[in-house]
């Protein structure tokens, strides 16, 4: 019985070593440096819309919604009658906030 529990967590052991990266073989420093520049790299052509374009235009699409959604919120400080547009004064400001 013991023997079976200590194989097992041996096991366990060998599975969870293997789940680890290997070995790097070049100078930790390099590596670093080559996986920020690879990432930036990524970065830079997600942005640019040469990868990850459904999550670009996803965003594009969701920016636009929200755009919409916050100016539809402003209050309507124009005259829309026939005065071509004009502003509005100080009381007529009152009137909408009022209103």
């Amino acid at each position: 019985m013991l023997e079976k529990a200590v194989y097992r967590l041996l096991d366990d052991c060998l599975k969870e070593i293997a789940k680890l990266p290997p070995l790097l073989d070049k100078a930790p420093s390099t590596e670093i440096h080559l996986r920020i520049s690879a990432f930036c790299q990524d970065f830079k052509d997600a942005v640019f819309g040469r990868t990850h374009r459904d999550f670009v235009q996803g965003n594009t699409q969701r920016y636009s919604h929200f755009s919409q959604d916050i100016f539809s919120t402003q209050p309507k400080y124009v005259k829309t009658g026939g005065t071509g547009g004009l502003c509005l004064d100080l009381e007529d400001v009152r009137a909408v906030k009022e209103g």
